[in-house]
Parts: C-alpha cells; structure tokens; sequence
C-alpha cells in the first residue's frame, strides 16, 4: 500500500475528475476494477506501483474479462463486442525493480508520470494515446482452476533465488548484496552458502520449450518484456518492438559454485557457456514451484507439480513513456 503523501501527490497529478483508489490489499483490487471499468467507463488503467501490484492488477483485470465472457456466453477474450474494454495501462513506477514499466520506456516519480499524461492526454481520443502490445503468459498448474498470467517467468532455482535475495533489501541495491554474497559463499563456504546453497539446483525434472527437451537444466528464466537485472540498465533479455513470443534463457550449468561465475553473464546479453537462448518460444512445459513477476507460488500439498507456460493470444495495450514532446 502507497503512503498517504503518495497518494496525495498522485490525485494532486490527476486533478479533479480523476477517481484515485489506493488499495489497501490484493482483495480489494477486484471490486476496483469493477467500479471503474463497468461503472465508469475508464479507458485508460493507471498502476502506481512495483512489477508485483501490475502483477496482481493484471491477473483481476483478465479474470474480470473471463467472467464477462462467460455470462455472455463469449468463447474467449479477443470478441470485439466483449462488455468489458480492455483499458490501455499506464504504469507509474511506484516498485522496487520497475521491470515491465522500464520495458515501455516509463521513468521518474510516479507522480510526475502520471502529471506528464494527463497534460498532454486529458482531451485526446483514446487512439492517440502510444500504447506498446505485450504478449503476457499463463501459468498452469495441474488442479488449478485458472491460469495465473504474468510478463517474467522463473523456474525452481529462481523461486528459492529471490527467497534468499528478500534478505539483502529491496530493489538494485538488495540485488547487488546479495550476488555479491552468493559469489562470496560460493568461494569461501559462507554459513549462508552451507545452508543454502542446494536451492541453486538442479532438482532432476526435465525441461520442455516447444518441441525441445533439457533433461540437464538447473533454471530457467522466460520473458515477454526487456528483463533488467543490474543497474544503469543492463539487460538480461531485450525484446524487440512485435515480438509475439517468449525470449527463454536456460542455465544447463549443474554446479552452483559454475552457476555463480555465470551471474556476470546472466545479467547482461552476453552468450556463455552452459546459457541456452531461446529467442521466441511459445510453450514451456516443467515442474517445481515458480516466480511471475517476481511474486512466489508454491502448491501446498506438492510443491513439484507439473506446469505449463504458454504466450496467451492476446497481447496488453501498456502506455509508452516516449511522450510529452509534442501535444497530440
């Protein structure tokens, strides 16, 4: 939840008119969107937050869409005359990490973005609005009842990863401490290292990306937006502007002090040995528990089960930064 001077500065943005909620909790994220997308008619979401609120606002919008379609007897999402709009989203940075909001090119104080917008924006029609499409993925596990849908996948070792990493602080800097202790434990036998080095894997499932098999892989990270793990904007993944797939990168490395030596490489683009890259993938198919921009999931009763990841059909209208030099 924003802070009260958050908030304040973000209705002081959006001027009268504006509805501004801040939610108190992920529950309440539903009865939001139903008030402003079937009561108000709003075309045009603002998410002031990290990649876990766009997370979860995204997951409650497409769910919204899927009841809809079912009361009005809608095979899938993508019929024009569906009740619900799908509402182009406008991120304002409000996060740690930032990642899919950086992936569109938004930057500064989510205030300021969102002042930005509505000087240029409030009396334009919605189709001059810039809005970049990004694929989003569904997530299956065997005996859910829905897909969960993100933007950043992560295999087991990237779960157990950013459990570890939540102790060395949010954000680049948190990330910075913590690479630098796995590459210290990894060298010296840290306690942290002895305890919990094994959760950097393998864990012995067999990998599928489309028609390929890694019976050998220890992680796999995949993305349908730039993945930027390191400061001054280092990219782990760049996808170009009509990418309709998943870029994959997956680590074949089984020893966790080689794993560690591959961090450099990780984090940027560079190609290294024990890194395979799969620039447009459709289908993962794996087991274990599993990270969606950058939130944990874990079955209670198997934390192994089966699951597939797919590039859904249709993609989401996110607001690029790239405007403010000339009015629509």
């Amino acid at each position: 939840m924003a802070s009260p001077s958050a908030v304040a500065r973000l209705k002081r943005s959006a001027g009268l008119g504006v509805p501004v909620v801040a939610t108190r909790s992920i529950a309440e994220i539903d009865g939001v969107l139903r008030e402003f997308l079937c009561a108000r008619g709003v075309n045009v979401l603002v998410i002031a937050g990290g990649d876990g609120t766009v997370h979860h606002v995204v997951n409650a919008l497409l769910r919204l869409q899927a009841r809809h379609c079912q009361v009005l007897g809608q095979p899938d999402r993508s019929n024009p005359h569906r009740a619900v709009p799908l509402p182009r989203l406008l991120i304002v940075n409000g996060g740690t990490l930032n990642i899919v909001g950086r992936t569109v090119g938004i930057h500064g104080p989510p205030h300021h973005t969102l002042r930005r917008f509505i000087r240029y924006f409030r009396l334009a029609p919605l189709k001059r609005v810039p809005a970049r499409m990004v694929p989003v993925m569904a997530v299956s596990a065997e005996g859910d009842d829905v897909p969960r849908f993100g933007f950043v996948f992560g295999s087991e070792t990237v779960f157990h990863a950013i459990e570890l990493y939540v102790r060395f602080g949010a954000g680049y800097g948190g990330l910075s401490r913590f690479i630098a202790e796995l590459a210290r434990g990894a060298v010296l036998g840290s306690e942290l290292w002895r305890e919990e080095g094994w959760k950097l894997g393998p864990f012995g499932h067999c990998l599928h990306v489309d028609e390929t098999a890694y019976p050998d892989y220890t992680a796999v990270v995949a993305s349908t937006v730039d993945l930027t793990l390191a400061i001054a904007a280092v990219r782990a993944i760049r996808r170009p502007l009509g990418a309709t797939g998943f870029h994959a990168k997956i680590i074949m490395e089984s020893s966790p002090l080689a794993l560690v030596r591959l961090i450099p490489k990780l984090i940027s683009e560079r190609p290294g040995t024990g890194i395979v890259d799969v620039p447009q993938g459709k289908e993962l198919r794996l087991r274990g528990p599993y990270t969606l921009d950058g939130e944990c999931f874990d079955a209670q009763t198997d934390p192994r089960l089966p699951l597939v990841v797919q590039v859904e059909d249709e993609a989401l209208p996110l607001v690029s930064g790239e405007f403010g030099a000339t009015r629509w």
